[in-house]
């Protein structure tokens, strides 16, 4: 007996194989992880650009024209970064984040690496779905 518990999507960092992130589309305990990301993210979201929106009312810089808040600023997006790496690591497993991160700390890459999984996702849903469409027409075919 062989049984399949969803599908592996190759990560690549740089050009290089970073690791192999295993998901089953079809876990319904990661279905509710999923949607509750989405949840968790909306909510953080509103958080952080609050935090942005007060620190952007001090427009004080110092002599060399930095803002005097510049690391109350990049504090802000390591904290905003950080949340994000542990919430992914709490859908899709422990060490998701720096498998697929490294140790870099960047909304891009988080971006990226959430851009990307939609579409692995789709494609696997797509292939189950057609399994049993093919299942359902082969049938239909020998009834008649």
């Amino acid at each position: 007996m062989q049984i399949i518990t969803g599908v592996d999507i190759p990560i690549e960092r740089d050009g290089m194989a970073a690791g192999v992130l295993h998901i089953d589309p079809t876990d319904v305990a990661f279905a509710e992880k999923s949607y509750d990301l989405i949840d968790e993210l909306e909510a953080a979201e509103a958080v952080y650009e609050k935090r942005a929106a007060e620190l952007d009312l001090d427009q004080s810089v110092d002599k060399h024209g930095i803002p005097t808040n510049a690391r109350a600023r990049l504090k802000l997006l390591r904290d905003a970064c950080t949340d994000m790496r542990a919430k992914i690591d709490g859908v899709f497993g422990v060490g998701t984040a720096d498998m697929a991160f490294g140790e870099t700390c960047s909304f891009d890459v988080i971006e990226q690496f959430l851009d990307g999984i939609v579409p692995a996702l789709e494609s696997a849903q797509n292939k189950r779905i057609a399994k049993y469409t093919n299942r359902a027409q082969r049938r239909t075919a020998l009834k008649k």
